[in-house]
């Protein structure tokens, strides 16, 4: 009987554990601080526009810009990733450069990321 508890014990300590492990680690996006987004850029050109952003924890990290492009329409958000129970909050300024490139003149519109309800919204004319 004894060792029918301690099964049932150890079971429920590792799902409890588990649960505690998925409820540390969490995706966020991040809101995009643009300051210098340039008005046009020659075709074929790469420019190497730097957008700061904040980790709010100890334990956040980028992840990846993630971006949707829909003819000439760019929406641009910032993933991060918050791994651990045990952070300190600290709110750390970082900044990642996303590359403006494209391949056709004409005008390109892009729309970063602040909140569910608000982006960021910049236009860029490529031309030869």
């Amino acid at each position: 009987m004894k060792n029918y508890f301690l099964i049932i014990g150890i079971v429920f300590i590792s799902l409890g554990c588990d649960k505690i492990d998925e409820k540390c680690v969490e995706e966020k996006f991040a809101s995009a601080i643009v300051y210098e987004f340039p008005d046009s850029l020659y075709l074929s050109a790469t420019h190497q526009l730097k957008i700061e952003y904040v980790i709010e924890n100890s334990c956040g990290s980028f992840v990846e810009f993630e971006d949707t492009i829909v003819d000439n329409n760019t929406e641009v958000k910032i993933k991060t990733l918050y791994e651990g129970c045990n952070c300190t909050l600290e709110f750390l300024q970082e900044e990642k450069f996303y590359p403006l490139h494209q391949d056709s003149v004409g005008k390109y519109h892009y729309k970063f990321w602040m909140s569910e309800t608000e982006f960021d919204e910049y236009t860029l004319t490529v031309f030869e």
